[in-house]
């Protein structure tokens, strides 16, 4: 079987332990994209900056709706079985709405924090239609994209990479993809708004 790198070793870690702590003998019910997003107050790009127990402050890199008062964002995981741990140290995209006591808080229950891996990384080779992705594995997969967003199939390291099989092939939803489905989300959102309003 072909060697990974070090890095790549690290990143299939990391997807493998946030992956496995989610049972699957209960799985999540299915959520739709376009749902998700217009339910989150705060969608944004962020990094995590600091892990303490429970909690994860993220430094916001870049918004795609709503906005916040501070670049940092502090998220509290709960003991239920499927919220989502967090141990990926890379960039993420962020699904967030208020919570009861006004803090931030997933905006679709155990699938609201989608890491960006860096495809380079886990192919060996440069995609510059798809440079960052995030796999189409569960709890993601939970998440039905229909016409705002299609996965697409690369050859990728991820969790189910076993030595007879050597590579799997795992469906990933590009960045930019999900960028341009996050924006016609909002911009139909908007628009049926403005429509409302003028009658």
């Amino acid at each position: 079987m072909r060697r990974l790198n070090n890095l790549n070793y690290k990143l299939l870690y990391i997807l493998s332990l946030s992956l496995a702590s989610f049972s699957v003998n209960a799985k999540l019910a299915y959520d739709t994209f376009g749902l998700m997003v217009i339910r989150s107050q705060l969608i944004v790009e962020a990094k995590p900056v600091h892990f303490e127990g429970n909690r994860t402050t993220f430094k916001i890199l870049k918004y795609f709706k709503g906005k916040s008062s501070s670049n940092l964002v502090t998220i509290v995981r709960s003991t239920e079985e499927h919220d989502q741990k967090i141990y990926f140290v890379g960039k993420h995209i962020l699904f967030l709405m208020r919570g009861p006591k006004g803090k931030w808080m997933p905006s679709s229950y155990g699938r609201s924090y989608w890491p960006l891996l860096n495809v380079v990384d886990l192919t060996g080779r440069q995609n510059k239609k798809c440079y960052y992705a995030v796999p189409d594995v569960y709890p993601f997969s939970m998440v039905r994209s229909g016409k705002y967003l299609n996965s697409k199939l690369m050859k990728v390291y991820y969790q189910y990479l076993t030595s007879d099989q050597g590579f799997a092939k795992a469906k990933v939803y590009c960045y930019r993809d999900i960028q341009k489905a996050i924006k016609l989300v909002i911009d139909k959102q908007t628009n049926k708004s403005a429509s409302k309003n003028a009658h």
